[in-house]
């Protein structure tokens, strides 16, 4: 554990590395585009990251939430790839081979062993999982937009983050365009000059 944060495996530090660059390669396309969009409508450069794109995610989340999760087309897809899972997990299941009784933890394990696998079976059995509809239903209908919502979020702050980077460059550009020096250089004397053509 790091500050109190679980510490992540190798197969998922691998995931979160292949994560970021998808993102970062897709949100570079999608900031541009922004860019492109903002500067043909001529909007004001800050009401980008600052309204814009807030006002786009507000109009995402209701959209997430407009999904009807109890639709039964959705819903027999889920519970279809959650089928497809179960049986996916049933035949990864490794069933050890039978010990050789040197002790008694062995003839514990002999004994023990193939009941601990029936009632493997038994839990993971289909018609048992998907026994009760309603209660399926719902648990589908509550926890479904969770990834869509996770997706989606992703994207918008990654998206968020670029634009701001950009334009804070872009802007650091124009400033020393405009001054003739970068801004630490900008003396006092300068800004003062600047002020009194007011």
């Amino acid at each position: 554990m790091h500050n109190g944060q679980k510490q992540l495996t190798e197969k998922e530090q691998e995931f979160v590395k292949r994560t970021h660059g998808h993102r970062k390669e897709k949100v570079e396309e999608l900031a541009y585009k922004a860019l492109g969009v903002s500067l043909s409508a001529n909007v004001p450069v800050f009401e980008l990251p600052y309204y814009i794109l807030q006002r786009g995610r507000e109009v995402m989340l209701n959209a997430v939430a407009s999904v009807d999760f109890t639709n039964p087309e959705l819903q027999k897809a889920r519970k279809n790839f959650l089928r497809e899972c179960l049986r996916n997990m049933k035949k990864n299941i490794v069933v050890p081979p039978k010990k050789e009784e040197k002790d008694l933890t062995d003839i514990r394990d002999n004994q023990c062993e193939p009941i601990a696998q029936e009632i493997v079976n038994m839990v993971l059995d289909e018609d048992l999982i998907f026994s009760d509809e309603a209660y399926f239903d719902e648990v589908l209908a509550n926890e479904e937009s969770v990834p869509l919502s996770a997706c989606i979020n992703g994207y918008a702050d990654a998206l968020e983050e670029k634009l701001l980077m950009i334009i804070s460059e872009h802007w650091r550009r124009a400033n020393t365009q405009l001054w003739g020096v970068e801004k630490e250089d900008v003396t006092f004397e300068m800004l003062d000059a600047v002020l009194k053509k007011q």
